[in-house]
């Protein structure tokens, strides 16, 4: 449960979640098992509370049930956990997900073409291709809205307090921390972000501003290893949506700069230990149409079409493209998110049954185990009424721990399945957290129901004793 609440990054959460998985099933065992004896004694100890006829019965009782049978407990309240983890996180993502899609694709067209090198991102080349993007557009009776155009280079690094270490072969890949140091930046002229947020910034050469997605940074300066050292002269609270940043697993790092060709210096030339050059260069052009659906996803193959000429002919610098349209992914978007959904429904019904199967065995096998005492009670003059009051007040300690433990470790597994789901551009937390709490509701509902019946069951064992 620490480690849910303490992790701040959603790289982190990924690194993490199972480990947390593992020491929270291990806990509750151990909680269950020894715990629990501990309350009981604990309860024995206060003599207003112990020594009532029903609760002297239920807690003498609970202390010996607790020794042997606090391991199925345990089991029910870890699949009542993961039937409330499964239904909740896949109900929010379905029910999210215009949201999500939204996020991967900003606009109704998007546009991504990686670029040779830094020279081939010039106005002539980019004049170019928004013509033959306007061109086509007006074919299909289009007039751009939202207009999103500006170009970037890309680079990930591992990043240590101010120090972005780019040399992949000096970070230790074996440790767990470095995968939450793991960055990718976009350098981008001050120029086009002033342009796409309507925003007057200067910045001197050694200067920049930054924007973070998905982590924090406070640092007063940023070195790029191989690169150049810029000083922060302010953080920036917003900027565009960006579907690779949110598509990406590593969280991202805006680096808005005076002179772009000056800020990539000693970093062009970066490989990999493959020998694959680190950075990437890229326009991006994106813009809504206001035409129906069809047609969008028949303007994004026109366009994909020209691009791929483009590429071919090894014209304006672009060496590949991606090309876009939401409209397009949408259907295979609400599949997979429809499929997540129905996973987590069908997991779900099989663990509730497995949960049913071991609360109404343990009620029949203990119902059978304390039918003779329940007779002695009878014949030493305890009434049928006073039988159901202290099986009441038994049950309802017993079956009702699962119940609880389930709801704790939902609350605070809350933080961490929260960073997961942004992992998959979720970030409507209100969403997220109504559907945990419906969940919760209606889970608890239904445990409750079962309880009574199987009470019942528990009931017509012990009391019925003395007439057999």
């Amino acid at each position: 449960d620490y480690i849910a609440v303490s992790i701040k990054e959603p790289i982190s959460a990924l690194v993490w979640f199972f480990i947390a998985v593992v020491m929270v099933i291990i806990g509750t065992y151990l909680l269950f098992i020894a715990g629990s004896v501990l309350v009981c004694r604990i309860l024995q100890k206060k003599k207003n509370y112990y020594y009532k006829a029903n609760h002297f019965v239920s807690v003498s009782s609970m202390v010996y049930r607790m020794k042997r049978n606090g391991a199925g407990l345990a089991s029910i309240c870890i699949l009542a956990t993961m039937v409330l983890v499964m239904i909740s996180s896949t109900a929010s993502l379905y029910f999210g997900a215009e949201d999500s899609l939204k996020k991967l694709y900003p606009k109704e067209i998007n546009i991504q073409t990686k670029m040779k090198e830094v020279e081939d991102l010039n106005s002539e080349n980019m004049e170019v291709i928004r013509d033959a993007v306007t061109e086509i557009s007006e074919l299909y009776g289009v007039k751009k809205e939202h207009v999103v155009d500006y170009y970037s280079a890309s680079v990930a690094g591992y990043l240590e307090k101010n120090v972005a270490e780019t040399d992949s072969t000096k970070v230790n890949q074996f440790s767990l921390n470095t995968f939450e140091n793991v960055v990718q930046f976009y350098i981008i002229p001050i120029a086009d972000y002033n342009q796409l947020m309507n925003a007057s910034e200067t910045l001197e050469k050694d200067e920049i501003l930054l924007y973070t997605y998905r982590t924090n940074y406070t640092e007063d300066t940023l070195t790029i290893k191989g690169g150049n050292t810029f000083k922060v002269k302010k953080h920036i609270d917003t900027f565009i949506d960006n579907g690779e940043a949110a598509l990406n697993v590593v969280p991202s790092i805006y680096v808005f700069v005076s002179d772009f060709d000056t800020a990539l210096e000693g970093i062009r030339e970066l490989e990999d230990h493959r020998g694959n050059r680190m950075l990437s260069l890229k326009w991006n052009y994106e813009f809504d149409t206001q035409i129906d659906s069809e047609k969008q996803v028949e303007l994004s193959e026109k366009l994909g079409e020209t691009f791929r000429e483009f590429s071919i002919a090894d014209s304006h610098g672009i060496y590949s493209y991606i090309c876009d349209s939401r409209e397009e992914q949408r259907e295979g978007f609400y599949s997979l998110y429809g499929s997540l959904f129905f996973l987590g429904i069908l997991l779900s019904v099989v663990f509730i049954f497995a949960a049913v199967l071991i609360i109404y065995y343990k009620q029949i096998s203990e119902g059978y185990e304390d039918q003779a005492r329940f007779d002695i009670m009878q014949k030493v003059g305890m009434t049928k009424k006073e039988i159901r009051k202290s099986i009441n007040s038994q049950l309802l300690m017993v079956f009702f721990m699962p119940l609880i433990g389930a709801g704790m470790h939902l609350a605070f597994a809350f933080p961490i399945i929260r960073k997961l789901l942004l992992l998959f551009n979720l970030n409507n937390v209100t969403l997220f957290a109504v559907v945990t709490l419906i969940s919760f509701v209606v889970f608890a509902l239904f445990y409750t129901l079962v309880y009574r019946a199987t009470s019942n069951a528990y009931y017509n064992i012990v009391s019925g004793a003395k007439e057999r």
